[in-house]
């Protein structure tokens, strides 16, 4: 059976769900805390990857980015390493909508107009 290992602390209900999921795969472990399960982990997941763990991590293979960006992470020493790098880009589009959402409501005054005809002031809308 294959390591994963979590570089980050993840909420119980997701942390469970990635057990659950993974179970048969892998043996999930999380850092800090399992030392010696550090050194055989081949599958990272987080959002960033200290020194000291990529020291320990001798069979890593794959990091995976539990986000859209890697830019807190030494590319150049992760590839020396021979460890490939992965983020998610799935929710551009989601991020995308928030975006614009939150622009019109802004410039339209949704959330002041909102609370005044909640609060009766017929007005406000």
């Amino acid at each position: 059976m294959k390591t994963l290992l979590l570089t980050r602390r993840f909420p119980a209900p997701d942390l469970a769900l990635i057990r659950e999921r993974l179970r048969e795969r892998y043996e999930v472990v999380e850092w800090p805390g399992d030392g010696p399960a550090v050194g055989a982990a081949e599958v990272a997941l987080g959002n960033a990857l200290p020194e000291s763990v990529l020291a320990a991590a001798g069979r890593l293979r794959l990091f995976q980015v539990a986000g859209a960006g890697a830019d807190r992470l030494d590319l150049t020493a992760l590839a020396a390493r021979g460890v490939t790098v992965a983020n998610s880009h799935s929710a551009a589009p989601f991020v995308a909508e928030t975006a614009v959402a939150l622009a019109l409501a802004l410039v339209k005054g949704t959330a002041r107009r909102d609370r005044g005809l909640r609060q009766g002031d017929w007005r406000a809308g």
